[in-house]
């Protein structure tokens, strides 16, 4: 087991994470209580323990499939799609092809940026990360990689600003992660020696890993496959979970919770969790009555208003939690937003109609012009708190922010 902050080793199982720990020692205990107080609880306890069960044993058994593959469970996988490829009777090579796609989508949609962007150097380098998402769209796998190395050796760099040392300068034991699931003995630390493998002569097989040095100094010559591309992002998402693990090492630990804090936090739990089981989708067209009440119709229409207006202050406004510090300033915010869409002007649009597909999520349908481009467009919202994370409508402070915000993304096909 591998508890100790500053000294971490690998985990055996997620079982082993000191928050899982933790949290089955908080269940115990709260389960004993229950039958003598708070008895109307313990069915929540038991749901919560049998949801973590799952969690723990859907790690585990990705990395018994795919850790021999080297792919690594990170925390932007979307756990309701892996439940579903993981649990099905497919064959190895056909769950890898399942998570190569699942990983796709995430690019493609630009969910993949709510994991990186919590950082400020993943955040510099965004403009990277741009270029590499459109390169792997087009088929380009090699350039994307490539693109994606030099992301992660800076990023890595820039993470401990007092021993700058980029990932290909890094040992394996150096990237074991403290209470997160990229310390798996099968996870970070297990890529490693994959990643930093020597090859001095030309290596002319097709190859299937990010072997960083052979790709950067041109002795493995043929990678331009889409396994080694989407395993470039892949660790990209590890290193992130990396950074991560290691900012939360350095937080002073919190008080440990209360029996009540901890069954109120259960109890929320279990409310999002019927609120996502219980949604229904839903449609609303311009010919509806209350269209033009409809909150996401209102705040669409003033995020397209102040961009066709240039107000760049309002559009920040729209632009996800992830993409400022928490101390920017209202004109860093405003020139970051000017910077995505003065060069794409908005000239016209008309919103047609909004879909509620999933919980938390809204997509405003349309057309507009933008720029040279006219047409049908979809803009993808989410519901927000203030944090950034998925809100329920009916928690405090929450607004509809942009789920994809390059002005590139709105136009879809007359066929889509």
């Amino acid at each position: 087991m591998a508890s100790d902050r500053n000294n971490p080793t690998p985990y055996g199982s997620a079982n082993d994470l000191p928050s899982v720990i933790e949290m089955r020692q908080l269940l115990a205990g709260g389960k004993l209580l229950t039958r003598v107080i708070a008895r109307d609880q313990r069915q929540k306890l038991v749901d919560v323990e049998r949801e973590l069960d799952n969690l723990v044993a859907l790690i585990d058994r990705f990395y018994v499939l795919l850790g021999p593959r080297h792919w690594l469970f990170t925390g932007n996988l979307p756990i309701p799609a892996l439940e579903e490829l993981l649990g099905s009777p497919a064959s190895v090579v056909q769950v890898e092809s399942g998570l190569i796609e699942i990983i796709r989508e995430r690019i493609d949609s630009q969910f993949w940026r709510l994991g990186l962007m919590g950082h400020e150097a993943m955040r510099a380098r965004s403009h990277t990360l741009e270029r590499a998402r459109e390169h792997y769209a087009n088929g380009e796998w090699d350039s994307c990689t490539l693109q994606l190395v030099t992301v992660m050796d800076g990023f890595v760099n820039d993470v401990e600003p007092n021993a700058r040392r980029g990932l290909h300068t890094r040992e394996a034991a150096e990237m074991v992660a403290w209470d997160n699931i990229i310390g798996h003995h099968m996870g970070l630390t297990s890529v490693m020696p994959i990643f930093l493998r020597t090859f001095k002569r030309r290596h002319e097989d097709e190859v299937y890993e990010v072997h960083r040095h052979g790709i950067v100094h041109g002795t493995v010559i043929h990678y331009n496959n889409r396994v080694v591309a989407t395993k470039a992002w892949n660790l990209v998402a590890a290193v992130c979970d990396w950074a991560d693990a290691k900012r939360k090492a350095g937080v002073p630990e919190e008080p440990k919770p209360t029996l009540r804090s901890t069954v109120a936090g259960l109890a929320d739990l279990a409310r999002r969790r019927r609120y996502r089981e219980t949604f229904e989708p839903s449609r609303v067209e311009a010919s509806d009555p209350a269209f033009a009440e409809n909150e996401l119709v209102r705040e669409s229409t003033r995020f397209l208003d102040s961009w066709a207006a240039r107000r760049w202050a309002i559009v920040a406004e729209y632009l996800p939690v992830f993409m400022f510090d928490k101390d920017a300033k209202p004109g860093q915010r405003a020139a970051e937003a000017k910077a995505i869409y003065e060069s794409s002007p908005l000239v016209e649009f008309s919103i047609e109609a909004v879909s509620f597909p999933f919980a938390s999520s809204g997509v405003v349908h349309g057309t507009a012009t933008i720029g040279d481009r006219s047409g049908p467009i979809e803009i993808r919202w989410m519901l927000q708190t203030p944090g950034g994370n998925a809100a329920m409508p009916s928690d405090d402070d929450v607004r509809w922010r942009l789920a994809v915000f390059p002005p590139r993304n709105f136009h879809i096909s007359e066929s889509a």
